[in-house]
């Protein structure tokens, strides 16, 4: 999926159906920069399941307003940090916030 933000055009992919999301800046002014990216996931039941998160520089991790991690390191590596969620029965919101401090940035989150 394509979207345009700032007169940037930012990429977003989906690598595989088990929901794998990765993001890189492109073109874009990146120094001291902080990106946000949304999902909503809906489950038939309450599961206990494993988030793989990567970034390049820092990201925060939120599942349905409860604030999980906060991480610092460059650069991107799918999978720098596999962590336990519990997902709730229905719809459940997933929020990352990617601050960058110099150069590229990017992330990585998946199921």
């Amino acid at each position: 999926m394509k979207q345009t933000i700032g007169g940037s055009e930012l990429e977003w992919n989906q690598s595989s159906p088990r929901a794998t999301y990765r993001s890189k800046s492109r073109d874009q002014p990146s120094d001291y920069a902080i990106a946000y990216a949304w999902a909503e996931i809906e489950l038939p039941e309450k599961t206990k399941e494993v988030l793989g998160i990567g970034s390049d520089d820092a990201v925060k991790v939120w599942l349905n307003g409860n604030w999980s991690m906060r991480m610092d390191r460059p650069p991107l590596r799918s999978d720098d940090d596999v962590v336990p969620v519990d997902f709730a029965a229905g719809k459940n919101q997933l929020l990352l916030k990617v601050q960058n401090i110099r150069g590229d940035w990017s992330f990585a989150c998946r199921l």
